[in-house]
């Protein structure tokens, strides 16, 4: 069957994945206007819903964004199904991309699951799935080696071992942070790349007592340029 995409609730469904693409990539209307070459007016009426988009400018909009027009009309749950077929016949595994990185696991259901991305098996080392994600990150302190809108795959550290200098999300009072980790004994410090903005973090060992510190280790980087 052919999909009318002139029905509601997938204008809808568009125009709320656009909108989540361009706050992702720090564009504004005026941005979408150039990449796109659609006009301001046309723009603007699409994403305040007063004008439905058609597959010619939708293919625009999807150019500009860096996306597939199968991706602009696919929800994550969607795009999930689709690849969870894909998972049985192939070495890759379905994982989740996460906004925040909880302190234990990712099987929780307080979990925000913005999208689905395939990684190989191989990746893992063994790591049940349930306890790996892709995290999109947010901050500069690793920058250039990972920027903001990179995605970072990641482990629950109670399945990998955690040597000095490798890279982890640490979470500690509910706060979480990207940094290199290194174990001097009586404490753990957590060092940034981009030192110049960035200071490294001290954790005094006998602070863990009454907040324990959860450690993810990246297991690989996808750099979104």
């Amino acid at each position: 069957m052919e999909l009318d995409i002139n029905r509601r609730e997938i204008q809808d469904k568009i125009r709320e994945k656009v909108k989540a693409l361009m706050q992702e990539r720090g564009l504004k209307q005026k941005d979408l206007v150039e990449k796109s070459g659609l006009s301001q007016v046309f723009i603007s009426y699409f994403l305040t819903g007063k004008r439905n988009i058609g597959f010619n400018a939708l293919e625009k909009i999807a150019q500009a964004l860096g996306v597939s027009v199968a991706e602009l009309l696919s929800s994550p749950e969607e795009k999930r199904s689709k690849l969870e077929e894909v998972e049985e016949i192939t070495d890759v595994v379905l994982l989740p991309v996460v906004a925040d990185v909880p302190a234990g696991g990712f099987e929780s259901g307080d979990v925000e699951i913005e999208d689905y991305l395939p990684a190989p098996k191989s990746m893992l080392a063994g790591v049940p799935k349930e306890f790996a994600a892709w995290w999109k990150v947010s901050g500069t302190s690793m920058s250039p080696e990972i920027n903001p809108g990179d995605l970072v795959l990641v482990a629950y550290g109670g399945f990998v071992d955690i040597k000095n200098g490798d890279r982890v999300i640490a979470v500690i009072n509910g706060e979480r942070t990207l940094k290199r980790f290194y174990d001097k004994g009586e404490y753990i410090i957590l060092q940034p790349v981009n030192d110049k903005d960035h200071e490294p973090i001290i954790i005094k060992k006998d602070q863990l007592k009454e907040s324990p510190i959860y450690l993810y280790k990246v297991l690989g980087v996808f750099k979104r340029y």
